[in-house]
């Protein structure tokens, strides 16, 4: 079960200031899918960006500045066209700003190849 509403997080992205990306994910967005800015990845993602996601993981942070008050992270499997990404975000509770923790590649096999794989050996057209 997700800690938050992902329609939410996609809302945020839209409004100034609502969402802030790491230095990681916007290195990566830009590597991974050409996202120059983190205003070009809130942008992506708040225009649909993020096709079919489906939930990964909800794992309290690793790094949370402040353990005595837990925040969860929630990891998204996703396409965009031909591509397969994933994006873990929170939203900090001492600022209700959400934060865009990694957005990159997936490097998980994409789920689209693994079933025609397996339908091409269910055909005996590879084994």
């Amino acid at each position: 079960m997700s800690a938050y509403l992902l329609a939410d997080f996609i809302a945020a992205c839209s409004k100034p200031g609502e969402v802030v990306p790491t230095r990681g994910a916007i290195l990566t967005a830009r590597t991974d899918f050409g996202l120059a800015t983190g205003t070009e990845l809130l942008g992506f993602v708040s225009s649909g960006g993020l096709e079919q996601p489906t939930l990964i993981s909800t794992k309290p942070w690793k790094n949370n500045p402040n353990p005595s008050t837990r925040i969860d992270v929630d990891a998204y499997a996703f396409f965009s066209g031909t591509r397969f990404g994933y994006i873990a975000f929170l939203r900090q509770p001492a600022t209700t700003k959400w934060l865009v923790k990694s957005f990159k590649r997936n490097t998980e096999p994409d789920p689209r190849n693994l079933s025609m794989l397996e339908a091409f050996r269910k055909k005996g057209l590879i084994q």
